[in-house]
């Protein structure tokens, strides 16, 4: 996928909290809606509190297009936080800056992408699809 800022690519990457995509060039993290809610597995993050609060949140629209190419994507403002979201497929674009609010806010250790890696890559990938 190429990323927002065209410089680089999305790959497949071990983010700021999260495995996830990433542009290597830029550090733009990339989280769709299955990766979002995968978070919850070792975090006190709660899908449903984090789609709630989407849901209620100050929005602005952006030019930057989903990366699976949905349709532009909303920034939606929080008082914790700021994501780039899209309605359609409901996976979030974040700057690095962004990331590491998110990820602060709900307490989400770097240490979660390092405890996905240890697993069986079969497995790993298993996850991801």
């Amino acid at each position: 996928m190429k990323c927002h800022c065209e410089k680089g690519e999305l790959t497949l990457w071990q983010g700021t909290g999260e495995i996830g995509y990433g542009c290597r060039e830029c550090k733009t993290n990339w989280l769709p809606n299955k990766y979002i809610k995968g978070l919850a597995l070792d975090s006190k993050f709660k899908y449903s509190d984090f789609a709630e609060l989407i849901k209620t949140a100050q929005s602005s629209e952006t030019t930057m297009q989903c990366p699976h190419g949905c349709c532009n994507l909303t920034n939606k403002h929080t008082a914790h936080f700021d994501v780039n979201y899209c309605h359609t497929c409901h996976g979030i674009l974040m700057t690095e800056q962004q990331a590491k609010q998110f990820y602060a806010h709900y307490k989400i250790p770097s240490r979660y992408s390092h405890a996905l890696l240890a697993l069986e890559p079969s497995i790993l990938l298993a996850l991801m699809s």
